[in-house]
């Protein structure tokens, strides 16, 4: 699960400064967003997801 955490940190710090966002919350529910969307990167979604496989 350490790997999921440091990923998904990576991409929230990421958008946090993208947008200049200050607030963690935000930038968190920016992210789900995006991988819930049908548009969302493949590339991210994909990796999270083996990600968790691997964890369970």
């Amino acid at each position: 699960m350490q790997n999921l955490n440091s990923i998904l940190n990576y991409y929230i710090e990421g958008i946090m400064k993208e947008y200049n966002i200050t607030d963690r919350m935000e930038a968190e529910t920016i992210l789900a967003s995006a991988l819930v969307q049908d548009k969302s990167d493949i590339a991210i979604t994909d990796a999270i997801e083996k990600l968790v496989e691997n964890e369970t």
